[in-house]
């Protein structure tokens, strides 16, 4: 049996020059007490196509989304994490730069789900649906 995790998730858009990423803050903590789950990185995350079938990021071979991971601490000098993650999305388009994929104004639903294996059995999990719109500025 795998221990539930909560998954709370939310645009973290700013209006930048970013060049085709969508930005979002995802809280993870364990269902049974509410503690924060740490230490996990982009493996952990994934996410429903925006349209499609299941991708598992990060570049995995014919995957459209790569996803940058990192996680807070509860203050800049602090050691302790927080589990909570700044993840970002870039559409993957491989070797060719193709410019911008998420335009300003366009709104994307999709699932998150967090993940964790250990001894190649499904350890923890949790999932929520997220909804962003993309406040991109691409100056060309």
């Amino acid at each position: 049996m795998s221990i539930r995790l909560i998954v709370e998730a939310v645009s973290n858009e700013k209006h930048d020059m970013k060049l085709g990423l969508l930005q979002i803050t995802v809280s993870v903590s364990r269902a049974d007490d509410g503690k924060p789950y740490n230490g996990l990185t982009a493996k952990n995350f994934r996410i429903t196509n925006m349209g499609g079938e299941v991708e598992s990021p990060p570049n995995v071979a014919g995957s459209d989304y790569k996803l940058l991971v990192g996680e807070r601490k509860w203050d800049p000098e602090d050691t302790e994490k927080s589990g909570v993650y700044d993840v970002v999305i870039q559409r993957d388009f491989g070797n060719f730069p193709l410019g911008s994929s998420f335009q300003s104004g366009e709104n994307f639903s999709f699932g998150l789900q967090v993940r964790e294996f250990r001894n190649d059995a499904l350890f923890a999990v949790g999932q929520t649906v997220v909804a962003v719109t993309s406040l991109e500025q691409v100056e060309l």
